[in-house]
């Protein structure tokens, strides 16, 4: 498939790893409070800057096998990640907007994007720069749900799971 998957939910991680599909940047040991909800800053855990100026989180792509990056991050922080890969030629394989209205208010999310380069995608670009405007647009009113965050994760894994067993619906 030469996917990658990005995310922020711990979980989604976990359940990788059991599928054998290998995630850069993540160490539950250096999250902080266990989690990837709080940060201010885009950062993966390795260190390196995620933000919209330059994102130095890819490393190298995916030659034969799916694989994952970890954003130590909010959802904001994943949703400007995945617009800057799809800026540099990415391409959506699923949708970076919540399933719905309440889902917005989920501190995570995981989005899988193409491994292969090429030009940026003007359609895909657009649905990446939409998703995030339409992200800061809602959660301006609404803050992020903590309270419920477990059941979040397990939402979005749920989430990520369906699009997973369907790739290529969006490319």
């Amino acid at each position: 498939m030469n996917n990658l998957i990005i995310t922020n939910n711990p979980l989604v991680i976990e359940t990788l790893n059991e599928m054998g599909i290998g995630a850069e940047g993540f160490d539950e040991e250096r999250l902080i409070d266990g989690s990837a909800v709080n940060s201010d800053e885009a950062r993966f855990v390795d260190g390196s800057a995620v933000n919209s100026d330059e994102a130095r989180f890819i490393n190298g792509d995916a030659v034969n096998s799916d694989e994952a990056r970890f954003i130590n991050g909010s959802v904001e922080v994943l949703l400007i990640a995945v617009r800057d890969m799809i800026y540099r030629g990415h391409r959506l394989v699923s949708h970076p907007s919540a399933a719905s209205i309440r889902m917005i208010c989920s501190p995570y999310r995981t989005v899988i994007v193409s491994a292969r380069h090429g030009a940026p995608d003007p359609a895909h670009a657009r649905i990446a720069e939409d998703g995030l405007t339409g992200y800061r647009r809602i959660t301006r009113h609404r803050k992020t749900d903590i309270i419920n965050a477990e059941g979040y994760k397990k939402i979005d894994l749920q989430l990520f799971l369906s699009t997973y067993a369907e790739p290529l619906l969006f490319l």
